[in-house]
């Protein structure tokens, strides 16, 4: 497929241009930004912090879909196309960077941006453009795999919304918890992602992602406003060992006391996977494109 042709396809089914995310870039040291721009799209820097961000391929005859541009994940995609000779692929990532749970954000490195130009992979980002779409998105994903009915949208963000909330037939804490873990692929939630207030499970808002900026309180409160019961999002307690991730535990342990509100969190990833998995696999099928979901490696267990 003509790569222009699927680009602007991108861009105009997300919409793109509504939501401004340079400041994704800000926090780059400027070395790094110098570095890349010898293999960044021209204009990406100028943009609005999604879209094409590397142009690689003269023909897209494969997507690959990962969550973030993880190194590992990014070598599969390389070595996938060096052993079918390179022809032309486009990884979508719904994040423009990697992201290490302990250390936040990181940038694919330069050697891996000279690999992605020299294999003939071109990259597209899709952060806000995939939280917000109407018949797309993050929290819409997770809302059907969840089997959420009545859904409603909520958390406004660029005349849009991020969140999704409905109902469930009633059901335990537990019972509910299994079904995130499955849906999320995951054989069990981690036990700091897990408050259960004592509430039956059947008014459910989600939220997938992980907050830094101290926001996951007002999202808790807009939940509890519309009645909801429980919470679901992809991390909702941090637990990195820096300042900001202490500030912000410390101002959940204040909010959380005597909170009637139960609290899911399936990971940061898990939680973006699915609609990749469900949603946009299909979308890039419908075009005729061969395309391939790039699930991460799961994490070595600790010593």
């Amino acid at each position: 497929m003509d790569p222009s042709t699927l680009i602007a396809q991108l861009d105009a089914f997300f919409e793109i241009g509504k939501y401004d995310e340079r400041g994704f870039w800000d926090t780059q040291p400027e070395s790094y930004r110098l570095m890349a721009s010898r293999f960044v799209a021209p204009g990406f820097w100028e943009g609005v912090g999604n879209g094409l961000m590397l142009d690689n391929t003269a023909q897209i005859e494969r997507v690959y879909l990962a969550v973030f541009p993880a190194q590992a994940v990014i070598d599969m995609a390389i070595a996938r196309e060096i052993e079918r000779g390179a022809p032309g692929a486009l990884l979508f990532t719904h994040h423009v960077f990697a992201y290490d749970p302990l250390k936040g954000y990181v940038n694919i490195p330069e050697v891996q941006l000279a690999d992605l130009r020299d294999q003939n992979i071109s990259l597209y980002v899709s952060h806000a453009p995939l939280q917000c779409h109407a018949a797309i998105s993050t929290a819409g994903a997770l809302a059907n795999a969840l089997r959420l009915r009545e859904q409603e949208r909520f958390v406004c963000h660029a005349d849009s919304h991020q969140g999704v909330w409905g109902h469930v037939k009633p059901m335990t804490f537990q019972a509910f918890a299994q079904r995130l873990a499955k849906v999320c692929e995951l054989s069990a939630l981690r036990y700091d992602q897990v408050c259960h207030n004592g509430l039956m499970v059947e008014r459910v808002a989600i939220v997938p992602g992980m907050y830094e900026r101290g926001d996951i309180v007002e999202l808790v409160g807009e939940a509890l406003e519309l009645g909801c019961d429980t919470f679901v999002s992809g991390q909702w307690w941090p637990y990195a060992e820096t300042e900001w991730a202490e500030a912000q535990r410390a101002r959940l342990r204040e909010y959380m006391t005597g909170l009637q509100m139960n609290l899911l969190g399936a990971g940061h990833y898990q939680s973006e996977l699915v609609v990749l998995r469900d949603q946009m696999q299909d979308w890039f099928k419908q075009l005729g494109i061969d395309t391939q979901l790039l699930r991460e490696p799961a994490p070595a267990p600790a010593e």
